[in-house]
């Protein structure tokens, strides 16, 4: 008997101490993934805040290269940390814990972080793109990192579930054990033997508290009496019980925080973007089912730059939080908001709120109620500000394909639609707005290939000077795609112009523009030629040396350049304008301020830049003969270049009518159909006649 009491006794021990050691490295993984998760969180960031820095120029480039330098390390560590973790778990006996998606998501991760950070000194805009893939990259291994911490506990609890029926064998073992000597022993034996029993009732009970009330753990206090009264292996089981709790508080807290990394925006407290994707997911399929519709409100909120720049970032941070309070409490029942990223926010609408019976005019009468309702005065540091609110719209369903990702994407070409009318616009989505949004895509593309495949065309446009011997021109450009054949820069400026591809056409542009005049300057032929550049170009940290290094390398007389920008340039960093405008003016490029009087027009502004010309656009030529406040418009211009000593150039000009006009004002550089239309560069070449250099 004392044979089965010996080896029931340290069967049980062993498996438990196996079952305990299974426990602690279950914990220690799960530790582990929290760390790595937390440690890449603070990488990236660092990263938005170097970003920030280089976008507000407060580092130097040596600044930013060391950080740069510095978060490369980071990241070679932070894969070195992700190949062990890994390697530890694929050790688990386990095949349901698949560790490729992760490990996918992480590989993203720092690959656009890399990319970031490569080029962040250069063109923070496009290391701002990266880094917004990188944070999807982030929130997609986050929640990979949350399954596999589930799928640790899950098998942590099986291990207790293990040692649970071991513990109940083991009582019932204990049980015959001592029924049989109670035959033999002494009474002082049966006793024990019933104390002892005593004692693995209160682990069996403990333990099946534990695993039935994970979400509530319980203190367990005859356990922790148990353990301070007891000595040997008694005393070991209920030590065993007291850490096994102690795993489970802090499994319990590890797995809220990886939450909270995954699906919850820290600064708003509200749900983030995986957490909307999510929900989306759920509800698709009931609401296909049901043959019902939800609506999602996009929301931007606008002018927030200016704020956060102007205010500085607490200010920004905590008018953000003061709009999520506020989005929450949009009175409409069983609403959900989210912030979706940056400036953006989500309203998801159940079906119950929404009125099918006139959807769009109902939907339309949500949308002005949430503008009101966010256009209410905040006061954030003894301040008092108004915000206004952009709002895209769409339904979901719309169809039986419909995925998360593209409701998402739906409502945010809606919010795209409704910036391109204007702030406290609203838009609802449909399906030409998609076809409109698709084309936009397809353009895109074709045009990113038409740089790379030598399918753009150097078109010039003469402009008639009244005195000057030499033939000047503006610079255009056309599209000859190999299958929809010549495309009008109407339908493709405007698509490059929101991204960096306007910045690859100028380039582009300037090339075309700084070799033609080498050419025609070899041929004796005078010419002048002007380029426009694009904001976004314009403002790039490099301008200045790209300008230098084009002049070095095509060997171009700076004289014979002149660049056009528009006054949209001016109010992003005049200063900086100004300075980058003489810089380059000491190589003797001419500066046209085009568009004059559409935008930003300002004397204090013209007064301080080193401009030569004003450029009139077309629109104010088109009614000049016939409208008064047109006539009254471009009089005033032309008084303004008189004032300033500036050449006027008129664009658009088209009849006699307007001509006479023009000319009785003073004496404008003409550009328009009346003299010239626009033709391929060669053979505007061939018209010219060979003039002496001016």
């Amino acid at each position: 008997m004392g044979l089965v009491n010996l080896y029931s006794s340290t069967h049980f021990i062993d498996t438990e101490q196996s079952n305990l050691s299974h426990i602690e490295k279950h914990t220690q993984n799960m530790r582990m993934t929290l760390n790595f998760i937390q440690q890449t969180g603070q990488l990236h960031s660092r990263l938005e805040t170097l970003l920030e820095a280089a976008k507000q120029k407060t580092q130097s480039q040596g600044q930013l290269y060391l950080s740069h330098t510095k978060i490369i390390d980071e990241l070679a560590s932070l894969e070195q940390q992700f190949q062990q973790l890994e390697s530890t778990l694929n050790q688990l006996p386990s095949d349901q814990m698949d560790l490729k998606k992760w490990k996918e998501g992480f590989i993203k991760f720092k690959h656009f972080c890399m990319m970031a950070t490569d080029i962040i000194a250069i063109d923070p805009s496009t290391a701002q793109t990266y880094l917004n893939s990188a944070q999807k990259s982030f929130f997609d291994f986050s929640y990979h990192a949350y399954l596999v911490s589930e799928h640790l506990s899950k098998q942590t609890n099986q291990t207790i579930k293990e040692s649970k029926t071991l513990l109940e064998d083991s009582k019932s073992v204990l049980y015959l054990m001592f029924a049989l000597a109670s035959m033999i022993a002494l009474l002082v034996a049966i006793l024990a033997a019933r104390k002892l029993s005593e004692y693995h009732r209160d682990i069996l009970s403990s333990l099946t508290a534990l695993t039935n009330n994970t979400k509530n753990i319980p203190e367990l206090p005859r356990i922790t009496q148990l353990v301070s009264k007891t000595r040997g292996e008694i005393q070991n089981l209920g030590q065993a019980v007291l850490k096994f709790r102690d795993v489970l508080i802090l499994n319990e807290a590890e797995q809220k925080h990886i939450f909270e990394l995954a699906f919850c925006d820290t600064l708003t407290q509200l749900p983030n973007r995986s957490s909307l994707l999510k929900k989306l997911s759920t509800e698709l399929e009931d609401l296909k089912l049901a043959n019902k519709q939800n609506a999602l409100f996009k929301i931007n909120l606008n002018r927030f730059k200016l704020f956060n720049d102007g205010m500085g970032y607490e200010f920004g941070d905590e008018l953000l939080k003061l709009l999520a309070l506020r989005l929450k409490h949009f009175d409409l029942p069983d609403i959900e908001c989210f912030r979706t990223g940056g400036d953006e926010f989500v309203i998801r609408i159940p079906f119950t709120a929404v009125n099918n019976q006139d959807l769009s005019s109902h939907l339309n009468l949500l949308a002005e109620s949430l503008h009101h309702h966010v256009s209410k005065e905040f006061s954030i540091a003894n301040h008092r500000i108004k915000v206004t609110v952009n709002i895209g719209m769409t339904l979901y369903p719309m169809s039986a394909n419909d995925t998360p990702l593209e409701v998402l994407r739906h409502s945010m070409i809606a919010l795209h639609k409704s910036k391109e009318l204007g702030q406290r616009q609203t838009v609802i989505f449909n399906s030409d707005l998609l076809k409109s949004a698709n084309d936009s895509f397809e353009i895109e593309k074709d045009l990113e290939k038409a740089l790379k495949n030598n399918e753009l065309v150097f078109y010039l446009q003469s402009q008639i000077h009244p005195t000057n011997k030499t033939h000047f021109a503006e610079s255009l450009i056309r599209w000859h795609h190999p299958t929809k054949g010549m495309i009008s820069p109407m339908v493709f400026i405007g698509i490059a112009e929101k991204s960096d591809l306007i910045v690859q056409i100028d380039q582009w542009m300037l090339t075309q523009a700084c070799h033609f005049i080498v050419q025609q300057t070899l041929l004796g032929k005078s010419v002048h030629i002007s380029v426009n550049i694009s904001g976004r170009h314009f403002t790039k940290p490099d301008f200045i040396e790209e300008i230098e290094t084009l002049i070095a390398k095509t060997g171009v007389d700076a004289h014979k350049l002149t660049l056009e920008i528009t006054e949209s340039v001016l109010v992003t960093d005049l200063e900086d304008v100004i300075e980058k405008m003489r810089h380059l003016r000491r190589y003797g490029i001419r500066f046209s301020i085009d568009d004059f009087g559409t935008g930003y027009s300002s004397l204090a502004y013209l007064k301080k830049l080193p401009v030569h010309e004003l450029k009139i656009d077309k629109l104010f030529i088109n009614e000049i003969a016939t409208n008064p406040d047109d006539f009254k418009l471009v009089r005033a211009i032309f008084e303004v270049a008189k004032t300033f000593d500036l050449s006027v150039v008129v664009e658009g000009v088209e009849d006699e009518h307007q001509l006479e006009v023009l000319n009785g004002l003073g004496k404008p550089i003409i550009q328009g159909f009346i003299y010239a239309k626009p033709i391929p560069a060669n053979d505007w070449a061939q018209q010219l006649t060979v003039a002496q250099s001016v």
